[in-house]
């Protein structure tokens, strides 16, 4: 657990925000209902970031809901966990599902991950945000028809005129435009909310860094999952919301971390309980 975290358990006050460049135009800006955070799993800065962006927008007058690339079957676990005491008994029982003890861990469990639940908790308590949505869906979908019940889920949690929904996703769910997988090609759940009130970030880190994601080498039988090298192609060295710089224009805006990466391993042994 964080430096940071420990400090606001021990003080027992709402937790600080860190400032982000850029943020507060999009936050009160009543005409935005969603803001999607596109990140690469598995580092320590992107959740962090997404942290930061529900702390800020948990200040303004808006109604807050927090969506989140996990399985709907942990929803009652978060839940759980948002209403604990954050003790190492409720920590074990929010990681004890299925999608934490994966022997392919894509970055989605990491300690980060976990740390970023913790600091949502503290913001939960605070009365900060009303709720976390899980979002991905259950049952067998093609990749279509699986992003179209992902921004289904996602655009209803807008229920009220007020309601700013604050989205973190892997950076292709995150796209506004068309991608092409196996042949199929189609729109990622970004690119299915209602575009006027829709903001896309894609989180841009400054230089050569690391991610803890998978891979498929060449000759490998199965997907090797560790720390690999990542970039993206920011120099920007300040930490905000900004002009997008990505090559396929897919996306409103970058939010730049100003720092590399850094690979996060996951919260818990990778295999199964």
């Amino acid at each position: 657990m964080s430096a940071a975290i420990l400090a606001t358990l021990a003080a027992g006050a709402t937790p600080d925000c860190r400032p982000i460049n850029g943020a507060q135009a999009l936050i009160e800006d009543k005409a935005i209902h969603w803001i999607v955070v596109g990140e690469l799993h598995g580092t320590v800065e992107s959740p962090k970031a997404f942290a930061d962006l529900v702390c800020l927008a948990g200040r303004s007058n808006r109604r807050v809901v927090v969506a989140l690339e996990r399985l709907t079957s942990e929803q009652s676990d978060i839940d759980a966990y948002l209403k604990s005491d954050g003790s190492p008994t409720a920590r074990v029982a929010l990681t004890s599902g299925m999608n934490w003890h994966l022997e392919t861990q894509d970055g989605r469990s990491s300690q980060a991950y976990a740390d970023m639940l913790e600091q949502l908790r503290l913001m939960f308590r605070a009365r900060m945000f009303e709720s976390i949505v899980t979002i991905m869906p259950a049952g067998p979908f093609d990749s279509a028809a699986y992003e179209k019940e992902m921004a289904r889920v996602v655009q209803s949690a807008a229920s009220t005129p007020d309601t700013l929904v604050l989205v973190l996703v892997g950076n292709t769910h995150a796209r506004i435009k068309e991608v092409t997988f196996g042949g199929t090609t189609y729109m990622p759940m970004a690119g299915l909310l209602p575009h006027p009130g829709t903001r896309t970030l894609f989180v841009a880190a400054n230089g050569r860094g690391t991610a803890w994601n998978c891979t498929m080498p060449k000759g490998a039988e199965k997907t090797i999952c560790g720390v690999n090298l990542a970039m993206s192609g920011s120099k920007e060295s300040s930490y905000g919301i900004g002009p997008a710089t990505n090559p396929f224009n897919a996306y409103d805006a970058d939010f730049y971390l100003g720092v590399p990466y850094t690979a996060s391993p996951p919260a818990v042994g990778s295999s199964a309980p």
